[in-house]
């Protein structure tokens, strides 16, 4: 199996290569005036705006 290693927040993760469609290096995100915490901005992705969340933020207030 072919995967992709990453770290986040100190630990490290495996994600399966065959359940990925891109990897994005880090990118500006604009911000969002009023927006929950949780919510780091706007990634502007071939002309559609995507929501970039923390997780572990957003899981934090359910």
């Amino acid at each position: 199996m072919e995967a992709l290693v990453f770290n986040a927040g100190g630990s490290a993760y495996l994600a399966p290569l065959a359940g990925l469609t891109e990897v994005l290096m880090p990118a500006t995100l604009r911000p969002v005036p009023a927006a929950p915490p949780f919510l780091l901005g706007l990634l502007n992705r071939r002309g559609i705006a995507l929501p970039v969340i923390d997780l572990g933020a957003r899981l934090a207030h359910i």
